[in-house]
């Protein structure tokens, strides 16, 4: 998961070079995947983050192995009626 998201940020990132040296103006480089913002490791060149579920954690987050249940903030299974 390192990985993915260093790539999702170097992707991010060059891209919004690419589009400056066209003199493209890119005010705001965002990135956003709930599962791998929990492992990034730097954000260089990012401006913005959009984390998504990461804040809560769901089952969605347990169902790609990146979370336990005991780590859920708020699922159905926490509510009781």
């Amino acid at each position: 998961m390192i990985a993915a998201a260093e790539q999702e940020r170097s992707t991010v990132v060059r891209v919004a070079e690419r589009l400056l040296a066209l003199g493209i103006a890119c005010p705001v480089v965002s990135v956003g995947s709930s599962p791998a913002i929990s492992f990034a490791e730097r954000l260089d060149g990012v401006s913005e983050a959009r984390a998504g579920v990461f804040v809560i954690n769901d089952l969605l987050m347990v169902n790609l192995g990146v979370r336990t249940t005991d780590q859920i903030a708020l699922s159905e299974m926490n509510i009781s009626w």
